[in-house]
């Protein structure tokens, strides 16, 4: 192909400018060039419907029973098609100083038709992250669901992709049902906010919740509830801006129906999603074993220690991966945080805890020796909550603080992206921090405990609401306790406490024991 260009286009003034170059430089920019011509090609083969095979520089010697279409995917930088499962190879050989996201061929048609392909950062951290199937390209091609994302990704302070997505492909899941309901392939998401298609839209919530049990997905229907009357607020906006009052107030006709039915559609979701967090897991068999978590903390601790004992150790993937799951695992059971907060503490943070930022001097003259020497074993992090406005306290003891200062030495050497600000991130030049959950099952695997799936961020967090009730504390170490948790009184003794159920029967049914034999009232005042 390189023969072709310089021999046939060779008057071109891109191929003129080609020439000039040095061999290297030169060999370099016709690789781009016969790259960018198969990029344009299959993009618009694609836009054409049409059903020739895509092109690409090597055909495979070995066909495989999908389409080749579905297994190419196009680097993000230099926009040549490779095998999906192969791609990782070229990225390492890609000389291109900024990585962008890779693209599943697919997804050019439905991306080329995207209402807001504007919006680069929206498009760069969601959007290209989609699956490849049927549900991530109907999204991709949908504009109300992409202006839905969009809301959500420009109003959360986190940006948080992955709950993004996950509203999206919901609503995505969604439409495809209701699709099949009305029989008519060519329907959007818009035509599920017509208060004439409800009866169908009301069906394809009881498929889509529907998993074959009594219990079905109660908390997928309200989320997809909620999600309806945030597509209504979303469309009025478009319609309105578009100029269309008449479909803006139709809108809000179908917002009134909703509500109208809400009790029917979702009273019963509301009622088993109460029933199951009671029931379920506030039960004390639901808390984590204290062996399995003595285990746990015991393994995390060795990790830490072999890994970070010789500063000449040659670091990989696999061992950087290790310690970051060890340290993560680590932190929030110390902590009982959410499983995603010490996840994405970022660099920042920690080098503020490590300055001892968040300790006043002029109140350290004033602790016991004691607490003089817990200020020693501990550092305090304050990183941002749950909430758009709170920042909770992460405390990190003495034996994480070698594996965190070795994570931030090891990144240029495991393929951590510049850009990332997290302590716990990805490798492959990610700009995302790790998954909690993931971390700590894979430590409770590898540490092999009996019971791992009891050992959740959020099991942890009820194990230690629970405790916490049966000890005799002063209600200023309490208020401290609920501070750190990041709830108030009534949510610890409500939602996370399990019920006291010794104290229940040894006190409370005792009394009524007596009550029930008469013993009481013989008693004298």
């Amino acid at each position: 192909m390189s023969r072709h260009i310089l021999g046939r286009h060779k008057n071109e003034q891109e191929v003129i400018e080609i020439l000039l170059l040095p061999r290297d430089q030169r060999l370099r920019a016709l690789s781009m060039l016969k790259k960018k011509g198969i990029y344009d090609h299959n993009k618009q083969l694609l836009l054409e419907d049409g059903a020739d095979q895509p092109q690409r520089e090597r055909r495979k010697k070995v066909c495989i029973d999908r389409s080749e279409s579905s297994s190419l995917k196009v680097c993000g930088s230099c926009k040549g098609m490779f095998d999906r499962r192969y791609i990782w190879r070229h990225k390492k050989l890609c000389g291109s100083e900024v990585s962008k996201p890779d693209i599943a061929l697919q997804c050019l048609k439905p991306m080329s038709n995207s209402q807001i392909a504007t919006d680069g950062k929206f498009y760069e951290t969601v959007i290209s992250k989609l699956r490849d199937d049927n549900c991530g390209l109907l999204v991709r091609s949908d504009r109300l669901i992409q202006h839905v994302g969009l809301h959500y990704y420009r109003t959360s302070p986190k940006k948080d992709r992955k709950l993004v997505m996950a509203h999206m492909r919901r609503l995505g899941n969604l439409l495809i049902q209701f699709r099949i309901i009305k029989e008519n392939n060519m329907l959007t998401a818009a035509d599920m906010l017509d208060r004439r298609n409800f009866a169908a839209l009301t069906e394809a919530l009881e498929v889509v919740s529907d998993s074959g049990n009594d219990t079905g997905k109660c908390n997928l229907k309200l989320s997809l509830g909620y999600l309806l009357k945030k597509c209504v607020h979303v469309m009025q906006g478009l319609y309105l801006i578009d100029g269309k009052d008449g479909e803006s107030e139709q809108v809000g006709i179908f917002l009134k129906v909703l509500e109208h039915h809400w009790g029917e559609l979702f009273g019963e979701a509301v009622y088993k999603a109460d029933k199951r967090r009671q029931e379920k897991l506030r039960k004390p068999r639901e808390l984590p074993l204290e062996s399995d978590l003595i285990i746990l903390r015991k393994h995390c601790q060795t990790v830490v220690r072999q890994l970070t004992s010789c500063q000449y150790r040659m670091f990989n993937c696999k061992d950087f991966g290790r310690l970051r799951a060890a340290l993560v695992t680590r932190l929030t059971i110390f902590n009982a945080r959410r499983g995603s907060e010490p996840a994405r503490m970022e660099v920042s943070d920690w080098h503020s805890g490590e300055k001892g930022e968040w300790i006043d001097p002029q109140t350290v003259h004033h602790i016991t020796m004691e607490e003089e020497q817990l200020m020693k074993r501990l550092k305090l992090v304050y990183q941002a909550g749950k909430g758009t406005k709170d920042m909770v306290p992460v405390l990190i003891p003495e034996d994480c603080v070698s594996g965190i200062r070795r994570l931030l030495e090891e990144r240029d050497n495991c393929g951590v992206s510049p850009r990332n600000q997290y302590v716990f991130p990805y490798c492959q030049n990610s700009s995302e921090h790790v998954i909690g959950w993931h971390e700590i099952r894979r430590m409770s695997m590898e540490a092999q405990v009996v019971q791992p799936r009891l050992i959740t961020a959020n099991r942890v967090r009820h194990r230690a609401a629970t405790v916490h009730a049966r000890l005799d504390v002063p209600n200023s170490d309490r208020d401290a306790f609920f501070k750190h948790m990041g709830h108030s009184k009534e949510m610890d003794a409500k939602v996370y406490q399990c019920p006291l159920g010794v104290t229940e029967v040894c006190r409370v049914g005792k009394y009524l024991e007596d009550l029930d034999n008469g013993n009481l009232q013989l008693q004298k005042g």
